[in-house]
């Protein structure tokens, strides 16, 4: 499903959760090569969108997107936590 506000663009996958989002002004932010117009034209093109059968290629993309996410914020936690861990033994050795 595609909402637009005429100035926020989303594209939601199978639920309200789960969506990319576009603004006019990412869009038109020459920074890292219009990256983000890109993603949004490679999304949005019809041979991508549509499929004849099974699932679109836009659809297996944004469930691509999902899992690198999902790993994104998996290994950003397991991280996170290990250095709180080794801040807090780090301040009660010095503080006793």
């Amino acid at each position: 499903m595609i909402v637009s506000n005429f100035y926020e663009i989303r594209l939601y996958r199978d639920n309200q959760t789960d969506f990319e989002v576009w603004t006019l002004d990412e869009l038109i932010d020459p920074k890292d090569n219009y990256s983000n117009l890109r993603k949004l034209y490679l999304l949005l093109h019809r041979e991508n969108l549509l499929a004849h059968t099974g699932k679109s290629k836009t659809e297996d993309l944004l469930s691509h997107f999902r899992e690198e996410q999902k790993e994104i914020t998996v290994k950003f936690y397991k991280e996170y936590k290990q250095l709180r861990i080794e801040l807090i033994n780090d301040i009660k050795q010095h503080n006793p």
